[in-house]
């Protein structure tokens, strides 16, 4: 075949439509003898062209052609020993894709030549493993590889055999960064994981034979990996951990030992920092899962069920999905009774994560607590109510505004499940919704307003102290300077490439001598909260990080006005509770319109209106007839703003009302108050 010089080319196109082509060709081409002489033809290429691309297009050109020639006579030993030399060399290239290719290459050959091959090459990468799972710092050896573990790097790659180049500078007590290169590590996991699949997909089409024995030397190592300071040897230590547990039966009762180390390893890849890791340890936990029978499954329930039961709110969009899934096909309809039969380990590991470094696992600690709270039988949480709210509590004080949001949305399920218990409790409570209704985010203060809501229903006692301090609230506005900023934390100047700058950020003492993260990772970057509230006006130094969510400042009193309009919203929705909406009340709502002096008041306006939507429905017709004229200004001040969020809002809020008095009313109603506001109105129908 012509093509078949394609393959080396240093464009990779040019080699992927040369595959292309090969592939087909050799699915229409049966010819034994056409085979034989493409793979000598293919080890003749990679043996007189030692750049990379023409090493990654030949082991791409050797695994297509391995299946098609599998048992036949080309692959005796003198055809198989040179192969042998070439995966092995190509294992240690600088290239990344070349060392994966070299992986996959040593797969197909087991797949074609069964154990012995698998022998040679198992034997290989546990002994390159043992030496590389502490990294060396040698003269060759200091390279820092900061994106990637097989990230390449043409600077130091030598342009015509891709071999890793000495790289000279660094002492040997360099910091190294988690995500540093430890050399060809990741890639004789992955060639221990081909190899490992590539025999247990052989025992069982083939019928190869009984299984292999446990080999507690690889077990061992697997288990050494999954606690590697690098994140991409744990994560790949669980796809070779998923193909040890296919190569055995893990249901046979000398396997029981096997397989509680195995659930072992899976929850501590479970509970890892980084989401790849927690992602590839979801993926063993399932095929463990739906391997084992559901006897031998309950008994290693202890250590796997907390963690899965987690990850299920995890912020990690693929680690929470295929958590779900995975919920669904190992439990189906029992996941409420497996929970309630292991209480007390969730309970126990929840109470764990809520003290974790990434504030992503805290947040979904008290995700977690809400579902409990919500789900399950209230007698089966009796005995840990006093756990449950102190970790809900620790968590109100959180750097992560969005830890402190989830832990006020629990809260406030909590109390309303159990009110009783939390009622000594009630004062501090109190003041953590308190605290949120006037932060600064408002998707915290909208958490606190139903918090608050649910605390009212269940406490009556507290009601007219709530009602006192949202009179006070609804006229903090008042206070509100005419320069209002949504963050003064920030720097004033233009931003550079977009970006805006905290004060002080390039003050070397808050970033020297500091660990270092990856960007975009869940690395520990915000501080956890503490059982005491630190006063409002102490400044915590920012830890930094992409994700960091630790903008923390007090509610500029348009903000919290903002907190309370919304909390007024939410009480009216109560019917024990909007009766004691008075008349002061009211009025306080209408004046905040008269406030458009500060920047940022129409997005007060805008929650306004929303919550006068609600208001006017939840109050009825007679409310709303009786005080319509108050709000008119306000409302027609929203028609005409230049603000496409507060005109929507208005609009929608005229429409509500047409709809609780009658369209003709509110027009009779304007046309009274001011004809000239009627043709405003042109939307009402």
């Amino acid at each position: 075949m012509d093509v078949v010089k394609d393959i080396v080319d240093r464009q990779k196109l040019v080699r992927d439509r040369a595959l292309e082509r090969i592939k087909a060709d050799l699915t229409n081409d049966n010819n034994e003898a056409t085979k034989s002489l493409l793979l000598g033809r293919f080890l003749q290429l990679i043996s007189a062209n030692t750049y990379w691309e023409a090493q990654l297009g030949c082991l791409e050109a050797f695994c297509i052609l391995l299946p098609h020639i599998r048992g036949q006579k080309c692959l005796e030993n003198d055809k198989l020993t040179p192969w042998n030399d070439v995966i092995v060399k190509n294992l240690d290239c600088a290239e990344s894709r070349v060392r994966k290719a070299a992986a996959c290459s040593a797969g197909a050959l087991v797949s074609a030549c069964g154990f012995e091959c698998y022998s040679f090459f198992r034997d290989l990468a546990v002994e390159k493993l043992k030496v590389f799972m502490v990294r060396q710092c040698d003269s060759s050896d200091e390279r820092m590889d900061t994106d990637n573990s097989d990230q390449s790097d043409n600077d130091s790659l030598n342009d015509q055999t891709g071999r890793l180049s000495p790289v000279g500078g660094g002492s040997s007590d360099m910091v190294l960064h988690d995500t540093a290169g430890w050399r060809a590590l990741e890639s004789y996991m992955a060639c221990l994981q081909n190899i490992m699949m590539a025999m247990a997909e052989q025992s069982q089409t083939e019928g190869a034979g009984a299984e292999l024995e446990l080999d507690s030397e690889l077990i061992a190592l697997v288990s050494q990996a999954t606690e590697h300071r690098n994140r991409f040897v744990r994560e790949m230590s669980y796809h070779v951990l998923s193909s040890l547990i296919a190569m055995q039966d893990v249901n046979k009762p000398n396997r029981t030992e096997f397989a509680r180390k195995v659930s072992e390893l899976i929850a501590r890849g479970l509970s890892d920092n980084w989401s790849q890791v927690r992602m590839s340890a979801s993926v063993v936990s399932r095929k463990l899962c739906q391997d084992l029978t559901r006897d031998n499954l309950y008994n290693l329930l202890p250590a796997l069920l907390p963690p899965m039961c987690l990850n299920r709110y995890y912020i990690a969009e693929g680690v929470r999905l295929y958590s779900q899934e995975t919920w669904r096909l190992v439990f189906e309809h029992t996941g409420r009774k497996v929970v309630c039969e292991h209480i007390n380990d969730v309970i126990k590991f929840y109470v764990s994560q809520s003290e974790a470094e990434n504030h992503a696992v805290r947040e979904a600690v008290c995700a977690c607590v809400t579902e409990l709270v919500t789900k399950i039988d209230k007698d089966v949480l009796v005995g840990h109510v006093n756990t449950l709210l102190e970790l809900l509590m620790i968590c109100f004080d959180d750097d992560s505004w969005p830890v402190r949001d989830s832990a006020c949305v629990a809260t406030g399920f909590f109390v309303e499940a159990f009110p009783d218990e939390c009622k000594s409790s009630a004062d501090e409570i109190a003041d953590n919704f308190y605290h949120n209704l006037t932060d600064n985010i408002p998707s915290v203060r909208e958490g606190a307003a139903v918090a608050l809501k649910k605390f009212c229903s269940v406490y009556p006692d507290w009601v007219e102290g709530v009602m006192e301090e949202m009179k006070k609230g609804l006229g903090q506005v008042a206070n509100q300077e005419e320069n209002s900023i949504l963050n003064d934390g920030l720097e004033k100047g233009p931003a550079t490439y977009s970006v805006v700058k905290q004060v002080h950020d390039n003050d070397p003492s808050l970033h020297e001598n500091q660990v270092m993260y990856s960007c975009g990772s869940l690395a520990p970057k915000m501080k956890k909260g503490s059982s005491k509230r630190a006063k409002v006006c102490d400044k915590r130094p920012d830890t930094g990080g992409c994700m960091a969510h630790s903008f923390k400042r007090p509610g500029q009193p348009w903000e919290i006005t903002d907190g309370f309009v919304l909390l007024l919203g939410e009480i009216s929705s109560v019917n024990d509770l909007k009766a004691k909406i008075d008349n002061s009340i009211t009025i306080l709502i209408a004046k905040v319109f008269n406030y458009k002096h500060f920047t940022h008041h129409p997005k007060l306006f805008t929650t306004c209106y929303k919550v006068l939507a609600a208001l006017f429905t939840n109050m009825g017709k007679m409310y709303t007839k009786r005080t319509l004229e108050m709000f008119l200004d306000g409302l027609f001040y929203g028609l005409s703003i230049d603000n496409k969020l507060a005109q929507c809002a208005a609009e929608d809020c005229f429409t509500t009302i047409a709809k609780i008095i009658g369209p003709n009313i509110l027009k009779g109603r304007v046309e009274n108050y001011d004809s000239k506001m009627l043709n405003k109105l042109h939307f009402v129908h």
